[in-house]
């Protein structure tokens, strides 16, 4: 062996001499060389111009989506492979004794299709220059998923109702009869938490396939305490007396109730403070304007109502339109009211007031019968489109307590005969009648067209608790012309 190497070492040796003794031979084999590396790199450039043409706008050698090989597929074809992929997804959730099959579009769980191969595309930007057209080097992706964990965790709590409690927010809510806020305690509670199910759903964007899992019940608590809303509570009881003063050219044309600004208020639980989150809300706040200070001021416009069939034509005027005065600088007003409250100043601020036109409200009836309530002459008609069928004026309608409502309603129930009860037990208010006959309701908290057997001699008063009442006869004639779904408009 000895003998090998000294002859290998001998042999190198002679050579070098050679070398270094012709130069034109060292020249000779040192452009043979850079000749063949000239040629490697420049195949090696054609290479990679000729991958870069072909993989441009397409997955590069090597990638996976979702676990599928979707080399050289365009933008097109992935989206393709991306839906194709999401449809694979099988998932059962489990919860106790709770088995429950998840549809993704029952949670709100969507694909990106586009997102999802337009990141496979680029992906390969990461790589260098070997590994990105090396077929070898796996590229995996993920579909590309969009869902709201709100929508996930109302879902569970729907589903999951019988093993788990959801925890209730404390409540504040304005109190009529004292006039501040108060507080309804919440509570802590049980849910299947949405939040365990994301680690899920990130597997099944990786590998989409049949899958069942189990997740426990979390014991979660309330985002606010109850503690914490009494502090709302008794912050924005402090904004209730404020006095906000509505003028026009100097002069006092409304001020702002406590139950008003009380109805401008909206409690948003924030999780990441444990407390309420208070705001004015601007459409609140408009609305008010419009259907509370607006009619108070002196030629506020009236509507003009009317009432048409199915095919636009007019049957009757309910009400004349007449024009009147209205803010023009709303939005200022709504600025100027919000910032107040914040700051807790009173304020006095201007309207700048102008006319402004009424607006036309059609009411349609789709059935040619109708019912007409006249509050001011106590009259009631029954109508077949513009024809009268029937009309009588022995009523009586609402005391200044407890007026008849006005509008446009629809009849919902109708009952030969019942016992009516209403008012305060124990005061002159209350009342409880057996056997009060044809009884046709049509507005929301019990309003209807009625016998009163107290009614004789007290015909075109105001005496009732809202209805209408009538005599038998007549109120039997109502009730069998009404249908579950007949108009009936009540004015003045």
């Amino acid at each position: 062996m000895k003998k090998v190497i000294s002859s290998v070492k001998n042999h190198l040796s002679k050579i070098k001499e050679g070398y270094a003794l012709d130069p034109a031979k060292k020249a000779k084999h040192r452009a043979v060389f850079f000749t063949v590396l000239d040629s490697i790199l420049a195949i090696g450039l054609i290479l990679v111009i000729v991958f870069m043409a072909t993989y441009g706008e397409r997955a590069l050698p090597g990638t996976y989506l979702a676990g599928t090989e979707v080399s050289s597929q365009t933008l097109a074809k992935l989206e393709s492979s991306a839906k194709s992929r999401f449809k694979k997804i099988d998932l059962t959730i489990t919860s106790g004794d709770v088995v429950v099959k998840i549809n993704p579009e029952d949670i709100g769980l969507t694909l990106d299709a586009k997102a999802t191969a337009k990141a496979v595309l680029e992906s390969g930007n990461k790589y260098n220059l070997i590994s990105k057209f090396n077929p070898l080097r796996r590229k995996d992706n993920v579909l590309i998923f969009k869902y709201d964990i709100s929508a996930i965790q109302n879902y569970f709590n729907e589903k999951f109702f019988d093993i788990a409690e959801p925890p209730t927010e404390p409540e504040l809510f304005y109190n009529d009869t004292t006039g501040v806020f108060e507080v309804i305690p919440g509570k802590s509670g049980q849910i299947v938490s949405a939040r365990d199910l994301v680690p899920i759903l990130n597997d099944l964007a990786a590998n989409p396939r049949k899958l069942t899992k189990s997740i426990k019940v979390s014991d979660v608590k309330q985002i606010v305490s109850d503690s914490n809303a009494g502090e709302t509570r008794d912050y924005v009881n402090t904004r209730l007396p404020l006095r906000i003063n509505m003028l026009h050219q100097g002069r006092l044309m409304y001020f702002i109730d406590p139950w008003d600004i009380a109805s401008f208020m909206e409690f948003t639980p924030d999780p990441d403070t444990g407390r309420f989150v208070i705001t004015y809300s601007d459409e609140r706040i408009k609305t008010f304007i419009d259907e509370k200070l607006v009619p108070t001021l002196s030629s506020a416009p009236v509507n003009e109502k009317l009432l048409v069939d199915k095919e636009g034509n007019l049957l009757m005027v309910i009400t004349k339109g007449r024009n009147g005065l209205a803010p023009n600088n709303v939005d200022y007003l709504v600025d100027k009211i919000k910032m107040a409250l914040i700051d807790n100043e009173p304020l006095d601020v201007e309207m700048n007031l102008t006319e402004s036109p009424y607006k036309t409200e059609k009411i349609t009836t789709e059935d040619a019968r109708w019912i007409e309530y006249n509050l001011s002459t106590f009259t009631l008609t029954l109508w077949d489109g513009l024809t009268e069928v029937w009309s009588t004026n022995n009523t009586a309608n609402g005391k200044a307590s407890t007026p008849t409502i006005t509008g446009s309603f629809r009849v919902y129930a109708k009952v030969s005969s019942q016992t009516m009860t209403g008012g305060t037990p124990g005061t002159a208010d209350y009342y409880n009648i057996p056997g009060v006959t044809w009884v046709t309701y049509w507005g929301a908290g019990g309003y209807a067209f009625h016998t009163a057997s107290w009614l004789g001699g007290q015909e075109r008063t105001r005496i009732s608790h809202g209805c209408v009442n009538m005599h038998e006869a007549d109120a039997k004639i109502v009730y069998n012309y009404a249908s579950i779904g007949t108009l009936v408009v009540v004015h003045w």
